[in-house]
């Protein structure tokens, strides 16, 4: 049977590969609207595979925004995206298992890209195109391992789930959606690129990741009593040498958290413990002295910290770094929260469920995987809320976010391996043995 196996694989590549490419086509870019239309192309696609697919809006679930892991999206008005779950019924004797999968992707900036990031283009193993690694290619996998169960003519025992949300790169409300909607299975699967999305080196070996880091934005503002011409320059206050100075309190800051990292999953990591200013801004004009300076940043908690209480310590260190500031003390900084807030969470790694991903992975690849922690992901919800042991695993490639982005398709053959592994391995199949392993 592993023979067969290996062979429907192959023989399903290059259908998986011009799916990939149609659907890289399609710029559904988070916001945008677009996304509707590739969830509809996501919904047609499985369809077709026979799988029992569902296409509902998340605004029917009216506890969703009052929800405290609910994250508000930087955008007042957003179009209606739907999410799209899937169904293949198992015999109900056996565990369930869902895939998880987003077709939103990142804008593309400014700079150049070397091939049209919406016509996709095939250069040796690399396939070139917005959202090619994150995250269609991963789509593409659940897709393979659906169309290879049909082909065949698997019956599994447990049920396969499929969801397809719109939101990852924002908010990642829409897995909220589903768990609050009551899908679950008792494991979770995310198909995103796991090494290149945490920009982790581990060799050939495959990179199992088990959890999200918690995360908040943050705002910093310093106001002067009054802005006027650089002619005033020494009757003012310019707020951007005080910033200056709580910019320097959050590298230290920084500095001091990371030094504090004990979680073994993450003791690899170059950064392990992310906190840092990404954004500085202040005044309109060159000749004019600014009124106010900002810095806005992120600040990220390890599993089994909570990311309020890490907030509130953080802001008690810069308050006291301004009152040693000879002005700061008497024109203390403005301190917000905004936008983006994860809460943390991990699943064990001695998980049922983590052993039988990481066995399946080790199948394909011959080697052990790398069990790894990972930063704010989607995954959270499923292990808060969903109490759904989940793990996240891809295939490689590079550039994610950038320019040139690009998925190795050699690797996501790997990767449909690996999953349709998983898939049996956990689901079980009527009259299954152990010799389902997809050796690529």
């Amino acid at each position: 049977m592993r023979e067969r196996v290996i062979k429907v694989l192959e023989e399903l590549q290059p259908e998986w590969e011009h799916l990939l490419s149609q659907w890289i086509q399609i710029p559904s870019v988070v916001g945008s609207g677009v996304e509707r239309q590739m969830q509809l192309k996501v919904a047609r696609a499985f369809r077709e595979l026979g799988v029992d697919v569902e296409v509902w809006e998340p605004s029917l679930l009216p506890e969703l925004p009052w929800h405290p892991d609910y994250v508000l999206p930087a955008r007042a008005v957003l179009p209606e995206i739907p999410v799209v779950t899937g169904y293949r019924r198992g015999r109900g004797r056996g565990r369930s298992l869902v895939l998880n999968g987003h077709v939103d992707v990142v804008p593309v900036d400014d700079q150049p890209w070397t091939y049209d990031p919406w016509n996709p283009i095939r250069d040796g193993d690399r396939l070139y195109g917005r959202g090619s690694l994150d995250m269609k290619a991963g789509l593409v996998a659940m897709w393979a391992v659906c169309a290879a169960l049909r082909e065949l003519n698997l019956s599994l025992q447990g049920d396969l789930i499929i969801q397809s949300v719109a939101d990852e790169e924002e908010t990642g409300n829409h897995t909220l959606a589903c768990c609050l909607k009551g899908i679950r299975g008792d494991g979770t699967a995310y198909l995103e690129p796991a090494a290149a999305d945490m920009g982790l080196v581990r060799g050939a070996a495959p990179v199992l990741l088990v959890s999200s880091r918690g995360a908040q934005f943050f705002r910093v503002t310093v106001e002067a009593p009054a802005d006027g011409g650089v002619e005033y320059q020494r009757e003012l206050v310019n707020p951007i040498g005080p910033l200056m100075h709580l910019y320097h309190a959050v590298e230290r800051y920084s500095d001091m958290r990371e030094a504090q990292v004990t979680d073994p999953l993450y003791a690899d990591h170059a950064t392990k413990l992310p906190a840092a200013v990404c954004r500085v801004y202040a005044g309109n004009w060159p000749s004019t002295i600014p009124r106010t300076a900002v810095m806005e940043g992120t600040i990220e908690c390890l599993p089994g910290e909570r990311i309020d209480e890490v907030m509130d310590q953080f802001e008690r260190y810069l308050n006291t770094a301004a009152a040693a500031h000879p002005w700061l003390k008497d024109h203390p900084p403005r301190i917000e929260r905004f936008g983006l807030r994860y809460e943390s969470a991990a699943t064990p790694v001695d998980d049922v469920f983590v052993r039988t991903a990481a066995q399946s992975l080790q199948r394909v690849y011959h080697q052990s995987p790398w069990v790894t922690g990972g930063g704010g992901n989607d995954l959270r919800h499923t292990v808060r809320h969903a109490k759904s042991p989940s793990v996240i695993f891809g295939p490689d490639g590079g550039h994610i976010h950038g320019t040139d982005e690009w998925v190795s398709l050699s690797s996501l053959a790997k990767t449909v391996a690996a999953l349709f592994d998983l898939v049996v391995s956990w689901c079980g199949v009527d009259g299954g043995d152990k010799g389902w392993a997809t050796n690529g």
